[in-house]
């Protein structure tokens, strides 16, 4: 994959990120329902996606 490409990754990965750290967030607001199933999605789709960037990442660096 080119750089171009794994920048443009990155990015929706950060966006996937973002959404997820503000859904989460927002969870935490009185509710009569129950949240949990909610916490633990938007959590872990959020460590996927930080998941994602370090291993992109630590693909473009070069190794020593």
């Amino acid at each position: 994959m080119n750089t171009v490409g794994r920048f443009l990754l990155i990015a929706l990965y950060f966006g996937v990120f973002g959404f997820c750290a503000f859904a989460f967030l927002a969870t935490y607001e009185p509710t009569t329902g129950n949240m949990l199933p909610w916490r633990v999605l938007y959590g872990g789709a959020g460590c996927g996606a930080l998941f994602g960037i370090a291993r992109i990442v630590r693909k473009m660096v070069p190794s020593k």
